[in-house]
């Protein structure tokens, strides 16, 4: 798509648990906000085990142009997948931990490319949420 989602207020974008052994997320947004934003993207054990996780994470932008921020994330993405360069992650019992932090003004739009691997996703939450930066 070349008409990335609007973003007016702060707030939970996706709270869920991953949906399968190899889940992929993206988000493309753009901040239609008086202020500037920030889209943090987390995942979450929710169990009282470790939890190991293979990712991903292609970041495109801020841009005001969104097709660039889209091609830059997608252009990563694929470099990533194709040179083989996860990273692992190892989630301590209930650890929320941050993969991805984006800042973008009033105007920009934000991109990111995610993919997971993960033997139980069933204990693995993941959020993509925005805050207003002060």
């Amino acid at each position: 798509s070349n008409y990335p989602e609007e973003i007016y207020e702060p707030g939970i974008l996706v709270s869920t648990q991953l949906p399968s052994v190899r889940t992929r997320l993206m988000y493309y947004h753009l901040n239609r906000a008086a202020r500037d934003c920030m889209v943090h993207t987390l995942l979450q054990n929710r169990t009282a085990s470790p939890v190991t996780i293979q990712l991903i994470r292609a970041a495109g932008g801020p841009s005001q142009d969104g097709i660039y921020s889209g091609h830059r994330s997608a252009m990563n993405y694929w470099t990533a997948i194709a040179s083989g360069n996860w990273d692992t992650v190892t989630l301590a019992p209930f650890q929320r931990l941050n993969i991805l932090s984006q800042s973008f003004r009033s105007q920009m739009v934000s991109t990111a490319l995610f993919e997971f691997e993960c033997s139980t996703p069933q204990a693995v939450e993941l959020i993509v949420g925005t805050i207003l930066r002060l």
